[in-house]
C-alpha cells in the first residue's frame, strides 16, 4: 500500500478528522506536519547530509500519526459496543449466545443506535481518507 505522505495530503488527512469530531488525531497530525516542516527548513540550510536518513523519518512519522487516528477512530466505534458488554451481558453468558437487550428498559448501558452500527462499519471500512 502507497501513502501519499506529501504536506497537502497529511493536511487533508488532518481535516478530516477534525471534521469527523477527532481532535486529537487532527492535532497530532498538525504537530508532525510542523516538525516536518522544520525538519525540511533544516535540511536545505544544511544542505543533502542525511537526507534519506531524514525522510525515512519523516515517512515514519507521516505512517505513525495515521495509523494513531484510525486507532483512534476504531477506539471510538467500538465504545458503544464494549459499554454494553461491561454493563448488560451476565458473567454466565456464553460467547455462543444471541444477545438480546431488555425491552423493559432494565439496560444499564446506553441502548446502540443505528449511527453506532453505522459508525464500526465505517471505521472498519477499507476506504482511506487521501492517506
Amino acid at each position: 500500500m502507497t501513502i501519499d505522505t506529501s504536506t497537502e495530503a497529511v493536511k487533508a488527512q488532518a481535516q478530516f478528522y477534525r471534521e469527523y469530531g477527532f481532535p486529537k488525531a487532527s492535532d497530532l497530525i498538525d504537530a508532525l506536519v510542523a516538525e516536518r516542516d522544520d525538519a525540511e527548513r533544516a535540511m536545505t540550510l544544511g544542505g543533502n547530509a542525511g537526507r534519506a536518513t531524514m525522510e525515512a523519518l519523516l515517512s515514519a512519522q507521516s505512517d505513525l500519526a495515521a495509523l494513531r487516528a484510525e486507532n483512534e477512530v476504531l477506539k471510538r466505534a467500538l465504545e458503544p459496543f464494549a459499554k454494553v458488554a461491561e454493563c448488560d451481558i451476565g458473567k454466565d453468558e456464553g460467547d455462543d449466545e444471541q444477545f438480546m437487550p431488555f425491552r423493559s428498559g432494565h439496560n444499564r448501558a446506553p441502548k446502540l443506535l443505528v449511527g453506532d452500527l453505522r459508525a464500526a462499519k465505517a471505521a472498519l471500512s477499507t476506504k482511506e481518507p487521501n492517506l
